[in-house]
């Protein structure tokens, strides 16, 4: 996150409180909602080791830097790409919405095996630095893996498209559309204004979003929608 490590570990407390919040209240009214309602403390803990990195840096910690730099880079790069697909299929109770959703999750862990993974290799280990008050991850920042041919560009757009598709075809994509287009509109913003530390800036941004969930999770209804009940009273 910009500014400072209290920022951070301040933003982390609130997005975790919020997220307590929705998995409580999805537990009361609707328990097919959670993989939603957990969001918010997960980009809780993501911020948290953003916070980290800031108390690396201002310490000179390289080792602090590196794993708590690893950490934000999984989330940023592999874990929400794969969670947005796999959260719309468990929430989906349509079968065929289901079975596309399902191969689309899997074709989603490509961003974990061929843009996180690097990070552990050959192009790591992953490098953080302040820059106009921001910091600036250097491997993702410039499109890491996909710096040829797709260039960061084209790896942004193709993450965009792979959080986009599960939304656009679940059958609950009528709760998720505020959510994921102000993401959508946070992320043009964050790569005009702040292209050099968009990863930071972006996930900061997107972890404001998530608040949204509250509201989200408050008007879900108590079955997910095409959920459909036999004549016997049996779930479908």
């Amino acid at each position: 996150m910009c500014i400072s490590a209290e920022v951070s570990f301040g933003s982390a407390a609130a997005l975790i409180s919020a997220g307590a919040w929705c998995l409580r209240t999805a537990a009361r009214r609707a328990r097919w909602s959670w993989p939603l309602a957990v969001v918010p403390c997960l980009f809780g803990v993501q911020q948290a080791f953003e916070g980290f990195v800031w108390v690396g840096l201002r310490h000179q910690a390289t080792g602090l830097v590196e794993i708590s730099a690893g950490v934000y880079l999984f989330f940023a790069l592999a874990f929400w790409p794969t969670w947005f697909c796999v959260a719309a299929v468990l929430m989906e109770s349509e079968p065929r919405r289901r079975r596309f959703l399902a191969v689309w999750a899997v074709l989603s862990t490509g961003w974990l095996v061929f843009i996180f993974l690097p990070v552990l290799g050959d192009y790591g280990p992953p490098h953080a630095r302040e820059l106009h008050y921001s910091i600036r991850y250097d491997y993702s920042d410039t499109g890491g893996w996909c710096q040829d041919p797709l260039g960061r560009w084209g790896q942004r757009l193709l993450y965009g498209l792979t959080v986009t598709v599960p939304v656009l075809t679940s059958s609950a994509r009528r709760l998720m559309l505020l959510p994921l287009g102000a993401s959508l509109l946070s992320a043009m913003v964050a790569a005009w204004l702040f292209d050099h530390a968009f990863t930071s800036v972006w996930c900061l941004w997107s972890a404001f979003v998530s608040f949204w969930l509250m509201h989200v999770i408050s008007i879900a209804p108590r079955e997910p929608p095409n959920h459909r009940v036999n004549a016997s009273g049996d779930a479908q």
